[in-house]
């Protein structure tokens, strides 16, 4: 028997939620948000054009998740604009492969409200350090590097 412990009820409150990434991991876990959580306002950050545009224009991601099947839902847009995704964010999905996140989050750092819960959705390991992104030393000292 499995026994699932809810520690607090489901909300129903809106929330506005970032996802760092717009790869086949990103575009994936930001259908899901939009489609299961949608009351909320899922912003996916990419720095590629053209899927930015994909997503705002024709509901998909032109190179990943493509048709009809996996239309991105209303609630889901894109930018390449950081300071527009983090604008009152209350959640951030971080889907950037770890050899790439150090540089990809230090960059953005000083605009990531203090307050603001990171899931960290990561694959990979770093090929100097050889940690993971759930390392706690290093995902510490991501977030603090010039502090």
């Amino acid at each position: 028997t499995i026994t699932f412990l809810r520690l607090r009820p489901r909300s129903t409150a809106k929330m506005r939620i970032t996802v760092f990434g717009a790869g086949s991991f990103g575009t994936a876990l930001s259908y899901k948000l939009g489609v299961n959580g949608d009351h909320h306002t899922v912003t996916m950050l990419t720095r590629n054009e053209a899927v930015r545009d994909g997503i705002n224009n024709n509901r998909v991601n032109p190179d990943y998740l493509i048709g009809a099947k996996y239309a991105m839902p209303e609630n889901v847009s894109a930018t390449s604009d950081v300071e527009e995704a983090l604008r009152d964010v209350e959640m951030i999905v971080h889907t950037i492969p770890m050899q790439s996140s150090f540089e990809y989050l230090r960059a953005k750092k000083d605009l990531i409200p203090h307050d603001c819960p990171i899931v960290s959705a990561s694959k990979g390991i770093h090929s100097e350090t050889l940690c993971f992104m759930s390392d706690g030393e290093f995902s510490c000292y991501i977030m603090n590097v010039g502090n």
